[in-house]
């Protein structure tokens, strides 16, 4: 995925919020963020 085509992707977003939830295999866990970024990108 190219720089400009990730931007686009990430200019769909409806509002700068979103929730980024994991699990380690004991608990499940979650935070809400306002805003994240992909280093290096993921296509």
């Amino acid at each position: 995925m190219d720089g400009r085509e990730l931007r686009n992707c990430f200019g769909t977003f409806p509002t700068g919020v979103t929730i980024v939830c994991w699990f380690d295999g004991k608990v499940q866990n979650g935070i809400t963020v306002k805003s994240f970024t992909l280093d290096p990108p993921l296509a």
